[in-house]
This record gives structure tokens, sequence and C-alpha cells, in this order.
């Protein structure tokens, strides 16, 4: 006969936030969106796993094959690489093999192309020095209502060479040749070095954040501005310090809300914070809200839920824990959701609902749950990709908003370059 007892402590790898509730004899636990029963038969503990939801009906296609890409070619979590035109055209961005960024496109019926035009000719954005580079595209219109991308990107770290703050503008979007490449433009120089950008549209103004290092070795987290759209070459206006730290670098990510622009920020340690800058506002004034506790070294990603909550995530550098929680004007961070064994997120807005996608740490899948209002988040991970002997799955990177859900992620390893990988394009409605 088979007795069962209360499970006690996080199982190895495990994650949620529910607590073990004894129902009919059998006690349950939340474990990596799973019920786990943990039962002792004949002295043996049996753990019982229910699948994960799905798989997911996602559509994948190959944005750059195994050797194009960087060791690391769709990193950071604050980033955001992937946005469409208004006709449907898709641009992705990518860290490649050597330095620079990869533009890559697709139409709605088609496969990814890289042709370009104007100052580029293959799609590939060189840079002076070798290095992987996390960069950010953004789709948007000038006053006169033409619409343009722009794409900013810089450093990852402050350990390599020193780099400036670079950005091109693409025109003629959704031409069959490809969009137009603009000049190089150095938003901000060289220096002791610049890093982690990120970039949002709100109301005809770029904002533009990174992180700047200071003569005297310090960081600091800084936010500026383009606003004059329709020039080839703008000028980074009306900068700000938002956060200065010493001993590790912050990382941010830019979010446009109905009601202005909002940076979500972590200082490298354990703490994340929310500045916020109203569409009234001179360009300079920015508001700083109450600190959220996170776990450490992670990279925030954030999306807008709601119309004014800002919902953010930020996975430790170590042990797979993640922690999401909302900012909401003047009153503590709330805590929506704990995980163990998840790593890298990205948030994303699939009409009314927040997605959380992420990499799932015991089997290298990427997974994702669903915030759906007051249901609350889903308790279970769904598959959207799942990991083959060649695919190193890694920072899932989201498009803002938008139907059906779709992101960019590390795929296929070179086989012959161990610091090479390719990438994929998911698309799941």
């Amino acid at each position: 006969m088979s007795s069962c007892n209360t499970a006690h402590g996080a199982l190895p790898g495990a994650g949620g936030t529910g607590n073990p509730r004894p129902a009919g004899g059998h006690a349950t636990r939340e474990s990596l969106g799973a019920r786990v029963l943990v039962c002792a038969l004949a002295g043996t503990v049996v753990l019982v796993l229910p699948p994960d939801v799905g798989p997911a009906r996602a559509k994948t296609t190959k944005v750059a094959a195994p050797c194009k890409g960087s060791s690391n070619p769709t990193f950071f979590s604050s980033n955001h690489r992937l946005d469409e035109t208004s006709k449907g055209r898709l641009l992705a961005i990518y860290d490649p093999h050597g330095n620079g960024q990869r533009l890559a496109w697709k139409n709605r019926r088609g496969r990814w192309r890289s042709r370009t035009r104007g100052k580029v000719r293959n799609g590939f954005f060189h840079s002076a020095r070798s290095a992987d580079r996390p960069g950010s595209i953004v789709v948007g219109r000038d006053a006169r209502g033409r619409e343009h991308a722009w794409v900013v990107w810089a450093a990852d770290d402050f350990t390599g060479d020193r780099l400036p703050l670079l950005m091109r503008r693409l025109t003629s979007l959704n031409a069959p040749r490809g969009p137009r490449v603009g000049p190089l433009v150095k938003l901000a120089p060289t220096g002791s070095g610049h890093a982690r950008p990120d970039l949002a549209l709100k109301s005809g103004r770029i904002a533009v954040v990174w992180v700047d290092r200071t003569a005297n070795g310090s960081f600091d987290l800084t936010v500026g501005w383009i606003t004059t759209l329709g020039k080839p070459r703008p000028d980074l206006v009306s900068q700000r310090v938002l956060l200065t730290t010493r001993g590790s670098a912050p990382a941010a990510t830019v979010v446009a809300t109905p009601n202005g622009v909002r940076v979500v920020a972590t200082n490298g340690r354990r703490s994340m914070w929310l500045f916020s800058h109203d569409e009234e506002d001179p360009l300079t004034r920015w508001r700083v809200g109450r600190r959220a506790a996170v776990p450490r070294g992670g990279k925030p990603t954030a999306t807008v839920f709601q119309r004014k909550r800002i919902v953010a995530a930020a996975s430790g550098r170590r042990g797979g824990r993640m922690r999401v929680v909302a900012f909401r004007d003047r009153r503590r961070p709330k805590v929506l959701l704990r995980l163990r064994g998840h790593t890298q997120p990205s948030l994303t807005r699939v009409g009314r609902k927040v997605v959380l996608v992420m990499v799932r740490q015991r089997d290298g899948r990427v997974v994702s749950r669903t915030h759906r209002g007051r249901r609350g988040w889903t308790k279970r991970d769904r598959v959207e990709v799942r990991r083959t002997r060649n695919r190193r799955l890694a920072w899932p990177s989201t498009m803002r908003r938008g139907s059906p859900l779709r992101f960019i992620v590390q795929g296929a390893h070179c086989r012959i370059r161990s610091t090479s990988n390719g990438v994929l394009a998911v698309s799941r409605r």
C-alpha cells in the first residue's frame, strides 16, 4: 500500500510560487508550471510530471544560417530586435560574427532577405572593432508622416575596446529591393565607452537610453532624445543621467506608453527602478519611482499593461531565478510572478495579454507564460521552440506588441566555428 506525504522545500530546478496543499491524501506543488505529485511507493519517491501546454502551433523560419551570427546574436533581454512596418514587412537586426549589426527583412509571404540599398547594399552595418554588440530597432513616422526605422547599437560591456553609440536610419522600408540605409551616425563620441543601448518612439520623438562609462570609472545610465526624425543625421539632445553606479554597470529598457516614455533599469545588483517622462514635461524632467527587488545581475525587460501599468522582469546571472513585477504610480511595486529554472526573459503585449517568453534551463527549450488580467498567469509553460541536437536556443527578443506573438532567438550552432550561431524567427497565434 502506498503512502504520500507533503513535500517541503524546493525541488531541484523547481519554480513557481504556489504552496504545497494536501488534497485527497496527496501533496502537490507548482513546479516549472506543472503539478508535481510526490509519493513514497515502497520506499521510493516518484515524481509525476504532466506534459507542458502545447506544443504551440508556431511557425519557425530561418533569419540567419548557423555560421552567420555571433556567439550571442540576439542578446540582451533589454533590447528590441524585431519590428514591423505598416504594410506587414518584418525588420530584424542581429549581431553578426565579427562586428556591427546585420539587418534582415521578410514580407508576409516569402523568406528572410538581407539586400538593402543606399549606404549599405548587403544589410551589414560595419563597425570598426570586433566585438559582440547589443542593438535595438524601432519603426515609426516623422513629422511629415513618412515611415522610417532607426537602429542603435554599442558595446555589451566595458571589458574590451571603448566603443561609441552608433545609429543608422532606414527609409523606403517596403521597397521591393529592400530598405534604403542612411549614413552612419555617432550619437555619442567614444569617450570612455558606451554600452547596452535601447530606444522607443513616442509622439514624434525617440528616447535613447544607454550606459556611459565616466572618466573616474563609474557608470552613468543616460537618456537622450532624437527630435528631428526627418533628418538622416539627427542630433541627440536633452541628455540626462538617470542613475550612477560603481562596480557593476546598470542596464535599461525603454517603453512607450499612452502617457509618455518609461525607462526600467537595474543597477547590476539586486534593484530595479522605473523612471517616468510624461508627454507634456520638458525633455530633461524625469520622475523616479520606488525600488523593486530583483535577482542580482539581471537585464530588464518590460511592457505596458492596461495603458498605465508597467510590467517588468529580470532573471539572475546564476541559479535561474526570475521575478516579474508591476510598477504602479507612487505605490510599492507588486510582485506578479516568481520562477526558478528560467532565464533570459522577454516581455511583450499580444492583444490585451502580456506574454513572457524565456529559456527553460532544464531542457533548453523556449517557453512562455501568459498574464490574462484578473485570471493571473498561466500555471504551466507553453513550449514555443524545442531544442534539437544542433540548436543552442538563447536570448529570445520579442516584438514590442502586436498579434500574433513574434520573436527572434538564437538558433543552430555553427559546426566549424565555436563562436557563431544562427537566428530563428518564431510566429505563433
